[in-house]
């Protein structure tokens, strides 16, 4: 499943994760953003990023990963 962590620019100018953690909670395979790294919505006036939660690429899907997934069998 794919879905985005922002309706262009609305998330952008309010700083709101809500959408993002929707994204996340639900096990979404793919979030798509426009703002993958810190600075980019700093035009809009805010500081919204949309990340995984830590600092890895990917991660195993909270919804309906088995028990054994760890991040270290995950690619980088």
């Amino acid at each position: 499943m794919r879905t985005r962590a922002d309706v262009p620019f609305d998330q952008a100018r309010t700083g709101s994760t809500a959408r993002l953690q929707a994204a996340l909670d639900s096990g979404a395979q793919i979030v798509s953003t426009d703002f993958p790294v810190v600075g980019l919505a700093a035009r809009y006036g805010s500081d919204y990023v949309a990340q995984l939660p830590g600092t890895e690429p990917a991660r195993c899907n909270p919804v309906n990963a088995p028990r054994s997934c760890r991040k270290t069998h995950l690619e980088r």
